[in-house]
């Protein structure tokens, strides 16, 4: 019975410390308040930078709200 306890305090401790390093919201990355979030500042995130050519729906180089949205840790 601890076993599963620690078993979830790692885990969870796991977890926020992935949402923490991840936890840069919209506003955060879009440094110049232009609305979308360019590859230039992307790069503030190494996993969105990762997937940032999949997020970019349109093809602009530009994140949009709406494609930020699909970010996936």
């Amino acid at each position: 019975m601890k076993l599963v306890h620690v078993f979830m305090a790692t885990s969870l401790t796991f977890i926020s410390a992935m949402s923490f390093a991840s936890g840069l919201s919209f506003s955060d990355l879009d440094t110049d308040h232009d609305g979308v979030i360019s590859v230039k500042e992307a790069k503030a995130n190494t996993l969105l930078t990762e997937q940032f050519a999949k997020l970019d729906a349109d093809k602009d180089k530009l994140l949009s709200r709406s494609e930020f949205l699909n970010f996936q840790l």
